[in-house]
């Protein structure tokens, strides 16, 4: 055999101990609109929905919705973890950073309408 078919195949034997182990489930517990966020932004409103996981990981997630054509976008969701001690972490969608324009309204705050 060629040293080139020796290291494919050597390769290709000892890829499922490179493998990643596959995560457990996340069963969801709740899924809740909290109506004391939400804010209309021209045709659209950003909503704040936090999701309760049977193991109590919470994540709150904001959405985007189009009021003319029903489409949703992922603004950000901070996802907090079970553990103890750990801490929450932001993720924001693909297309949020584009939509953001200084001076509006990205995030609900206190004295918002």
């Amino acid at each position: 055999m060629k040293p080139l078919t020796l290291l494919t195949l050597g390769w290709v034997l000892s890829a499922p101990e490179f493998a990643q182990p596959q995560l457990p489930a996340v069963v969801i517990k709740d899924v809740t609109l909290v109506s004391g966020n939400t804010v209309r932004v021209g045709n659209a409103i950003n909503a704040l929905f936090r999701i309760s996981t049977l193991r109590n990981g919470t994540t709150d997630l904001y959405l985007n919705v189009d009021c003319d054509t029903g489409q949703k976008t992922h603004l950000f969701a901070s996802i907090t973890p079970p553990v103890p001690n750990r801490p929450s972490v932001r993720v924001y969608g693909a297309g949020s950073l584009a939509r953001y324009v200084p001076g509006m309204p990205f995030e609900p705050e206190a004295n918002s309408p």
